[in-house]
């Protein structure tokens, strides 16, 4: 019925812990949680998804999608919906391009740290792709895209919105 949760300040920063008393299972707010979270899907990448891709003889390469957050501001209603929409609009105006390079769809984790600029979301996509296939089209296009739906919903997006990482292991 009872947890500690030890406040420290950490190179400026205040930082809120549990210790081992409760699991929420809350892997957005909780850092216990979260750490736990990303061991499982560390595990299930290892384990399963990585030798499907094999199996297939697939290619993997790493999007990741952010955009413009701040402090100060109703970060549900100025950064998480906006930003959930952007990647709504951005899904589907990428079904023809996931095909172009035969990927058939993605292996999806959402980041949601918080920092001196706010909530800062962002999006990896593993992506499943035919060797060979030419991700510098691919991420021009999703960059274009990305920019657009980011626009679209109010959020600014510079150069660092899209990144691609390929053959990402």
């Amino acid at each position: 019925h009872d947890a500690e949760i030890a406040v420290t300040l950490e190179d400026g920063f205040t930082v809120a812990s549990m210790h081992d008393h409760i699991t929420f299972n809350n892997y957005k707010f909780c850092p216990t949680c979260a750490r736990a979270g990303a061991a499982k899907m560390r595990d299930y990448i290892t384990v399963a998804f990585v030798p499907a891709v094999q199996t297939k003889k697939l290619a993997l390469a790493m999007m990741t999608l952010t955009a413009s957050h701040k402090r100060d501001c109703d970060w549900k209603k100025d950064i998480a919906d906006p930003f959930f929409e952007a990647v709504r609009i951005f899904g589907k105006n990428m079904k023809h391009d996931y095909k172009k390079i035969g990927a058939e769809g993605q292996f999806r984790a959402m980041e949601s740290p918080v920092g001196p600029n706010g909530l800062h979301l962002h999006i990896h996509d593993e992506l499943a792709y035919c060797p060979g296939a030419n991700l510098e089209e691919f991420a021009a296009s999703a960059s274009k895209k990305w920019n657009a739906a980011c626009k679209q919903v109010g959020l600014y997006c510079n150069d660092h919105g899209l990144h691609l990482t390929k053959d990402f292991n």
